[in-house]
């Protein structure tokens, strides 16, 4: 299906093709290149704008010669950079600019953008490019000298300069917070639905510590409610299946995220991620019910294991941090093992809940409607997790922060099921 010139280029003795997922070849390689040319479209999802972070420049340097350059791409325009196009933009020049001491972006529907460790390599001045392409004496169809001197016209990058510098506040790009695919979300929102653009942007100035303080205010409200009414003390049981549904989810898509960071590869795993997960809540639910008839503090049980959840939320990004660090050899076996593990620890913690959240609130109720309901909450959690940690928790706070708002969720869960009053048997 390749046009003839490009299998022409290919079946060159010179090339050789890996098969390999391109952030994890450049990991392993020892040796340093002239040139690497990162041709990839725009991070318009998770698992392209992991080529286009910080941490994936800072490993293509490692591999560049002290004059090397790196080259890459993004949508933009040339006559008018909006605020989306522009927040875009800028994301991802900082993020590059803060790896490399020189950088020369071209400005145009597609932005160029080039850099090099070496602050001598690259320059805007076209005549001193011109003098370079001529004394190489390379044979192009294309690119001419008067298409130099016209890409870098000075009015040209003066507005571009200009308009990424008015940009500035943009975020840089991280790989456990990967803005730039939100601000690519922004820009084709922008596209469609103009009305949105003061939404979307509301969602950037998000807080967890602002929210940690609503949900505090929340969790004292319910419990000084739930003194006069059972109904509301009753509500706590599914409102923990629903964080814990929303942690489960959340705390799935941050291991899949984390692993196409450190290893790549994810469409031959994410069946077994999943699998894995499923397991654990298999596994989880059987645990539980065998030790249920033993159980007699079930709300007890139920408020520690949100708890353990709580921690586990907590404790996972840091635990992720630590393993991004492993380079070499070590890279590749860990990943093999450590996710797979996590994953079906996820799954367990939230196996563990269901049967015994069931057993709570089975009492007075019947199977059918104790069973739909806590399932139908479940569900309500994960969709809700599964929205909200895609498209605006991991890009906006960082997967640090979106794990801090699951350990919230659920200590809120924890403090409102320990404030249950403990039911008295009748003496005889």
């Amino acid at each position: 299906y390749l046009p003839s010139s490009d299998r022409k280029a290919l079946e060159d003795k010179r090339v050789n093709v890996h098969y390999l997922d391109g952030r994890l070849f450049v990991k392993r390689r020892k040796e340093k290149y002239d040139l690497v040319m990162v041709n990839l479209p725009d991070p318009c999802t998770a698992q392209l704008n992991r080529c286009y972070t910080r941490e994936f420049f800072k490993e293509v340097r490692d591999i560049l010669k002290d004059d090397g350059i790196v080259s890459l791409g993004i949508s933009s325009k040339e006559a008018y950079l909006g605020e989306e196009m522009g927040d875009f933009n800028a994301s991802i020049y900082y993020t590059l600019k803060d790896v490399f001491p020189n950088i020369v972006a071209i400005p145009g529907e597609y932005l160029l953008l080039f850099a090099s460790p070496n602050e001598r390599v690259l320059t805007y001045d076209d005549r001193i490019l011109n003098k370079r392409f001529s004394e190489r004496k390379i044979e192009t169809d294309f690119l001419t000298p008067y298409h130099i001197s016209y890409q870098f016209t000075p009015r040209k990058i003066s507005y571009l300069l200009g308009a990424l510098d008015e940009a500035k506040g943009a975020k840089k790009n991280f790989d456990f917070q990967p803005i730039s695919y939100y601000y690519d979300i922004v820009l084709w929102a922008s596209y469609f639905h103009p009305a949105s653009r003061k939404l979307f942007a509301s969602f950037t100035k998000l807080n967890v510590w602002r929210f940690a303080s609503i949900l505090a205010i929340l969790v004292f409200i319910l419990i000084f409610l739930s003194r006069k009414s059972p109904k509301i003390r009753r509500s706590f049981t599914p409102l923990a299946i629903a964080t814990t549904g929303f942690a489960g989810i959340t705390l799935e898509i941050v291991l899949i995220l984390a692993f196409q960071v450190l290893y790549g590869y994810l469409y031959s795993r994410i069946g077994l991620i999943v699998a894995l997960f499923m397991v654990g809540l298999t596994v989880g639910a059987l645990l539980m019910i065998k030790q249920l008839p033993k159980i007699k503090r079930t709300l007890l049980i139920l408020s520690r294991l949100e708890g353990v959840v709580a921690i586990y939320a907590l404790l996972l990004p840091l635990f992720l941090i630590a393993l991004s660090k492993v380079k070499g050899v070590y890279l590749y076996p860990l990943s093999q093992i450590v996710f797979p593990i996590l994953v079906a620890l996820t799954g367990l913690l939230v196996g563990l809940e269901f049967p015994l959240a069931n057993k709570i609130y089975l009492k007075g109720q019947k199977v059918g409607k104790t069973a739909g309901l806590l399932y139908g909450v479940d569900l309500f959690g994960s969709c809700l997790g599964a929205l909200l940690a895609s498209v605006l928790l991991i890009p906006i706070l960082g997967i640090l922060q979106t794990c801090l708002i699951v350990s919230l969720f659920n200590l809120a869960t924890f403090a409102l099921l320990l404030s249950i009053p403990k039911v008295k048997k009748p003496s005889i």
